[in-house]
């Protein structure tokens, strides 16, 4: 009885020891029904909206500084009060907004957001917070 290895090699298929297997269908046809199924699931319509959204939140995030300690006064400009905090340690970056973070407890200021013109910015601002203390 002849053993696979003896059949393969004395098989017409075998040649320069390739073997080609004959399929009943092609295989482009094959894995285009594969990736059509899985790939209609991995990118639906709210999946890659919810990823721009998260990516766009995280782009925006990253822009800002939160500053504490700041005093807060009935007729406050923050974003003039940011500005002078920042020429303190340096640096003289675009103020895009500012705003006070939560509800007024007592006597403590509440913090300070501020948004800066890049993510770039804020690193530079965040290397230096240091000379503020």
């Amino acid at each position: 009885k002849p053993n696979a290895e003896q059949f393969l090699r004395n098989s017409p298929l075998v040649q320069k020891n390739v073997l080609y297997l004959v399929m009943p269908f092609n295989i482009k046809q094959w894995y285009q029904r594969r990736v059509r199924g899985s790939c209609t699931a991995a990118f639906s319509e709210k999946k890659l909206h919810a990823a721009v959204k998260s990516a766009n939140d995280k782009e925006d995030r990253s822009r800002n500084v939160i500053m504490y300690g700041v005093k807060e006064t009935a007729d406050e400009t923050l974003s003039t009060k940011a500005s002078e905090i920042l020429l303190e340690i340096g640096e003289k970056p675009v103020v895009k907004d500012c705003c006070r973070v939560g509800l007024k407890h007592g006597e403590s200021p509440r913090p300070v957001k501020v948004c800066l013109s890049s993510s770039d910015m804020v690193q530079q601002v965040l290397r230096k917070a240091r000379l503020l203390r």
